[in-house]
């Protein structure tokens, strides 16, 4: 099956000369996984604290930032696995992101669920939807003062409200994951449920005799603190929450930590320093949870680390070295080239180039410029594994159809228009991330959001091109630097020989007039510039086909500023002699 999965690898390759292997993402779980004999087989934050960072280790950084989709997805694991090929003994996922697709999400978490080497979750500064989904796919979490965590919950931008069937479809996956990661690295899982649905609420509760402190739900909350009964509390809690919210979107919570015997034996955690907390109560469920560094740490979710930068981070983790794992420049660029509002102004420059190049033809320098920002509009999202083959092959179409359009049919018809919405939809599309291997993918319906941002995007750079070539439609020849792309008339002279073109803007000097020959000083496809037998050097338009450099052209028809030529074959001067002698017939006749 074709893929372009190889090519980008081998661009990558060829531009950076840097070896990008892909990691087969196998291996067993964390050694620092280990599980509690209480809560269901949930580790609490204190043993979750005790799990063993080993002391003088050298730590890789690796950060994650922007979209989670299928190339950052592989960045990131390659990155992985070049670190542990240095030497790394613990591997921290730094942070910064705001969600991205659910498969390529998932399918990170689980691979550093199989690092065989201890992680640390480094949030640096937001970890939203899909960043707390790899947050708590580490062993531990640590903040950076004012970060923030959660809003889990899948969604389809501008589709509006989803089905039961359509948000259960893609919430099951979500829950599975965060409950893999509770299960595995300690992590309470009623915070994370309430980061991914409406109705969970969380509070605190800490146990009598041991201490003990776990965040819940409100179904263990009625069951530990209040002493329902556990057969009747579920029941009890699908009727409040029903109150409050449509039975669509809401997800119905059930016991996940009580125990027998747990009955009546927790209180509630009211205050935890600058936090107060009426009976326990963190979150009221009618909102998806985010929370703050200072909260993710008095609930147990985050450590206590306060880590600001590199430095911080290796005196927390009692490193002997930390080192970064970036992306290479290659990617980055790719990145930054990506970015909507970068691509609006390189859709802006490539026409404006592409409108001053066809207005000075033969110029060479604006044309090379409009093929550069071309290239950085399908080139830097294909590199990144944005943009598929078939992308590239609209784009291409669309240009060879506009061209025909140009060469083959004068005006701007069916092949014109065509060719616009085919280079449109081509650049459109290469910036919306789909999954799946097939060479042939269309966005689903969880990537419609970025099509939508893409559309209002380009739209907005074909409407600041609309401003101007308004603009150098009508002040080409005075714009500082293009008026030398064009030639400036010569002030009036006294009388000369030779017929006047028109009046004191004379073309030529007034020495160009019908019948005039010359030679192409500069391609005319179809205008260019012609060197009369005058001596003077003319903008012209060429009638009939293109005309190449050292051609003999005659002038056919000159009015105003506009001198029309074609190849001097002698025909105009025959019909001009014979036009003579119809006339001096005419006058001995008289």
């Amino acid at each position: 099956m074709t893929h372009p999965r190889p090519i980008r690898s081998f661009l990558v390759l060829l531009i950076a000369a840097l070896l990008m292997g892909q990691g087969d993402g196998d291996g067993s779980s964390s050694s620092n996984n280990a599980n509690s004999a209480s809560g269901g087989g949930v580790v609490t934050p204190t043993v979750r604290a005790a799990t063993g960072i080993p002391v003088d280790a050298s730590v890789a950084i690796v950060p994650v930032r922007g979209e989670i989709y299928e190339f950052p997805q592989e960045s990131f694991e390659r990155r992985v696995e070049e670190a542990l090929d240095r030497g790394a003994e613990v591997i921290v996922v730094e942070l910064d992101t705001p969600g991205g697709l659910a498969m390529s999400t998932i399918a990170m978490s689980k691979f550093i669920r199989r690092i065989e080497k201890p992680t640390v979750a480094w949030i640096n500064d937001d970890a939203y939807s899909a960043g707390s989904v790899l947050a708590v796919a580490c062993d531990q979490i640590v903040m950076s003062p004012a970060s923030t965590i959660g809003d889990t919950a899948p969604i389809v931008p501008g589709m509006g409200s989803l089905s039961s069937t359509e948000r259960d479809k893609m919430l099951k996956p979500l829950l599975e994951v965060m409950t893999n990661s509770a299960l595995h690295n300690g992590y309470d899982y009623a915070v994370l449920e309430a980061m991914c649905t409406h109705g969970p609420q969380v509070y605190l509760i800490e146990n009598d005799k041991t201490g003990e402190r776990r965040a819940v739900n409100q179904v263990d909350y009625a069951i530990m603190v209040n002493a329902d009964d556990p057969n009747s509390v579920v029941t009890k809690m699908k009727q409040q929450l029903d109150k409050l919210f449509s039975s669509d979107h809401y997800h119905q919570p059930n016991s996940t930590v009580a125990r027998p015997g747990d009955e009546g034996q927790w209180k509630p955690v009211t205050t935890v320093g600058q936090f107060h907390f009426p009976e326990g109560l963190v979150h009221d469920g009618k909102s998806l949870l985010t929370i703050g560094e200072a909260k993710a740490v008095a609930i147990g979710l985050a450590q206590d680390g306060d880590i600001r930068n590199d430095d911080d981070l290796r005196k927390y983790l009692d490193a002997a070295d930390t080192f970064r794992v970036n992306q290479h420049w290659v990617e980055s660029v790719a990145y930054w080239l990506t970015r909507p509002l970068v691509r609006a102004f390189l859709i802006l420059l490539m026409l404006i180039f592409g409108f001053i190049e066809m207005q000075a033809p033969g110029l060479g320098w604006a044309g090379g410029i409009a093929l550069v920002c071309l290239i950085a509009l399908i080139g830097a999202p294909f590199l990144i594994g944005l943009a598929k083959v078939w992308h590239l092959l609209l784009v291409l179409v669309g240009i060879l159809l506009i061209l025909g359009e140009v060469f083959i049919t004068p005006g701007f018809g069916v092949l014109g228009i065509s060719g616009l919405i085919a280079v449109l939809a081509g650049l459109v599309l290469a910036v919306v991330p789909t999954e799946g291997d097939n060479l042939f993918t269309l966005p689903g319906r969880e990537s419609l959001g970025y099509l939508q941002g893409s559309i209002l995007w380009t739209l907005l750079g074909l409407m600041l091109s609309g401003v101007a070539f308004f603009f150098l439609t009508k002040h080409f020849g005075s714009v500082p630097g293009l008026n030398r792309l064009v030639l400036r008339d010569p002030p009036p002279a006294a009388a000369t020989a030779g017929t006047p073109v028109s009046g004191h803007e004379d073309v030529g000097d007034g020495k160009v007039a019908v019948g005039d020959t010359g030679k192409v000083v500069v391609d005319c496809r179809p205008s260019g510039r012609v060197r009369f037998e005058s001596g003077e050097v003319v903008d012209v338009i060429a009638v009939g086909r293109m005309l190449e450099t050292g051609q003999r052209v005659v002038a056919i028809d000159v009015s105003g500023n506009r001198v029309v030529v074609e190849t001097d074959r002698g025909q105009f001067a025959k019909r001009a002699a014979g036009a003579d002698d119809e006339s001096s017939d005419g006058d001995s006749t008289a």
